[in-house]
């Protein structure tokens, strides 16, 4: 890759994002044209980030228990068809949804947030991602968050668990949050939890409103969540779907 044609990890995954403005674009777009391995290079995070959606989707729902119903059942079938079909791609893909045990242990895992249960899982390195700034939603991961630490004490086990943040889900990390007293206190209670918002979310906020915003003393800002997301995935972490 020529110097002139030097972008950041950030950078192109924002690229591949479409987050990048219409200058932006095109540059990137001219440089991949002039170089084979900036093409190559994005072509990775491509496929990386569309395996990772891939997983996000076809992680198993919540157990809801419903009324029998024909009709509902007759319009959901083809819902249930594509639903399968995407599970096939995923699997060919590589991305197995594996249950947490030691020879699983290093290989990406996909669980629900209502679902993981951190007696039952064999991983010791637990990511939570918010990307909608959905009150309930919210409450409901960090609750989650607490949980798995308070057993994680109770059953001796140490962990890392991490909450990443994006897309507009960085509310929860503002100094404005709704949560911030809470997050001041587990981030206290707990040193082996850590709360982490996305640099380009961030970028995007000062885009719409004119000022950079401002995060949370206990918020560490990263460069990128999706490629933060990834390589945590790459190294043995378990993702957790709010």
């Amino acid at each position: 890759m020529t110097d002139k044609h030097q972008f950041s990890d950030s950078h192109l995954h924002a690229f591949v994002d479409n987050q990048l403005n219409e200058d932006e674009h095109a540059e990137v777009l001219q440089a991949i044209s002039e170089d084979s391995e900036l093409s190559q290079l994005v072509n990775n995070i491509r496929q990386d980030m569309e395996m990772l959606r891939l997983a996000y989707n076809n992680c198993p729902p919540p157990y809801r228990k419903f009324r029998r119903n024909t009709d509902i059942q007759w319009k959901l079938a083809p819902v249930a068809s594509a639903a399968s079909l995407f599970l096939v791609i995923g699997l060919i893909s590589g991305w197995l949804f594996l249950p947490s045990t030691p020879a699983s242990k290093n290989l990406p895992a996909f669980s629900s947030i209502e679902q993981f249960s951190l007696k039952k899982s064999a991983h010791s390195n637990i990511m939570i991602h918010v990307s909608n700034m959905n009150e309930p939603r919210l409450t409901q991961a960090l609750d989650k968050a607490e949980s798995i630490l308070k057993n994680s004490r109770k059953l001796k086990k140490p962990i890392n668990l991490t909450v990443v943040a994006n897309a507009s889900g960085l509310g929860l990390l503002r100094k404005e949050s709704p949560f911030g007293n809470r997050i001041k206190a587990l981030s206290h209670r707990y040193a082996n939890l850590k709360f982490k918002a996305c640099g380009i979310a961030m970028e995007n906020v000062r885009l719409k409103e004119g000022h950079v915003p401002k995060l949370l003393p206990e918020a560490i800002k990263v460069p990128n969540a999706l490629g933060e997301i990834l390589n945590k995935l790459k190294t043995g972490w378990i993702y957790l779907k709010t």
